[in-house]
């Protein structure tokens, strides 16, 4: 959403659509944002239009759709989880091509090129003038199903925000000539600027408080933070660690900080509001993140800019934003005495905190919002023209 502000603001007339969530927390979550409600769609089965949609799409195009089952039933005949999630994707699909229609859509950019697989072919069957873009990240790449090789056939262009996926969606691709556009994923500046001189100007508060954010799922493996808090607990009573986010492995975390015996000092927080969340962030001690699974998170570019050290894993991706550990105290991957070892270094020594900050102020100038949505901006013009070589252009094959 922090991209769409900022491609709001290069002029671009941006739609975002979401595909599952309560439509009625849709304008709370979008103000929470500093969106305009009106700006976006939330498709849920309960609207009459995503079923009008859908019987249209079948009446109109009757043999693409049965192929597209058959598709779905054929990638997916041994994985439950991917063809529900799957199957929920195609039947909205046609309610995100009656939105291309009848708002004139030009570029259609799909984030995450798994599930929102089916979009691609339903899009460019009912609107073919229209251009296709598909973003790949990490998950993408690492965790491809097998609908999502059909989606890079139909897109125009692929992007990613790190070099090191390019020779993974090479390989992904059927038809490899496709370009991809490498534009790294920004953080606004300026937001954290301004919450970062708020914190400054407060009276210094005397608790010690590290923190994880992120979605609670096993792949993030939050379950080793909290290992490494309880090492590093034994000998700082005062210690506590914020949890915010949520997700299907609360529960399981819950439980296994009172096996470890931490329960009273771990607050898990649940999702809080992006405002809330950078807040959050500013006042910690040290944000922690232990996946082995993100290689350009967010979150790490968010607490550099807000002046929190951070501690990771030394997975690809990371160590290049880290600039080999300057700006973010490494630990080599499932190693959580290093993360334990990292936090305590940063608690201890108010020098290394210095260093760390000042060379993550100067790091997090290359992922400044404004500038990737201003490459974005050209990218999405460049497809609307359809004769502009496209800008950002990393590599083809």
């Amino acid at each position: 959403m922090t991209e769409v502000k900022a491609l709001v603001r290069k002029g671009i007339e941006v739609i975002p659509v979401a595909l599952r969530g309560d439509p009625r927390q849709l304008p709370e979550r979008l103000r929470a944002w500093g969106i305009e409600t009106q700006a976006a769609e939330l498709l849920s089965f309960r609207q009459a239009r995503v079923w009008r949609s859908l019987l249209g799409f079948v009446a109109r195009h009757p043999v693409v759709f049965a192929i597209q089952i058959a598709l779905l039933v054929r990638d997916n005949a041994l994985s439950p989880v991917h063809f529900v999630k799957s199957a929920f994707v195609l039947l909205k699909a046609p309610a995100v091509l009656a939105l291309v229609v009848q708002r004139g859509v030009q570029v259609v950019h799909v984030f995450w090129g798994h599930y929102p697989s089916f979009i691609g072919p339903i899009v460019k069957t009912g609107a073919p003038a229209c251009r296709l873009s598909v973003f790949l990240g990490a998950y993408s790449v690492r965790r491809t199903i097998p609908s999502q090789r059909r989606l890079l056939q139909y897109a125009d262009c692929l992007t990613t925000h790190y070099e090191g996926h390019v020779t993974n969606i090479q390989n992904l691709q059927l038809h490899p000539e496709k370009p991809i556009a490498m534009i790294r994923r920004g953080v606004d500046l300026d937001q954290a600027s301004r919450i970062r001189h708020r914190r400054s100007s407060e009276t210094p508060r005397f608790e010690e408080k590290i923190g994880v954010v992120c979605t609670l799922a096993s792949y993030k493996s939050v379950d080793h933070a909290l290992r490494a808090f309880r090492l590093v607990s034994q000998r700082r009573p005062f210690l506590e660690l914020s949890v915010i986010g949520d997700g299907p492995e609360r529960v399981p975390l819950e439980t296994l900080a009172h096996t470890l015996g931490i329960a009273e000092r771990v607050r898990f927080l649940g999702r809080l509001s992006h405002v809330e969340t950078l807040e959050a962030i500013a006042h910690l001690k040290v944000l922690v993140l232990t996946s082995l699974s993100e290689f350009y998170p967010n979150t790490l570019k968010e607490a550099m800019a807000l002046g929190t050290p951070c501690v990771a894993y030394a997975v690809p991706g990371i160590v290049e934003m880290a600039d080999e550990g300057h700006c973010i105290r490494l630990a080599r991957p499932g190693r959580i005495d290093e993360v334990a070892q990292r936090i305590a270094e940063l608690l201890d020594d108010d020098q290394q905190v210095a260093d760390t900050v000042s060379a993550a102020d100067y790091r997090i100038r290359d992922f400044d919002v404004d500038e990737s949505a201003a490459r974005l901006a050209a990218l999405f013009r460049s497809l609307a023209l359809d004769d502009r070589p496209l800008p950002g252009l990393l590599a083809t094959r």
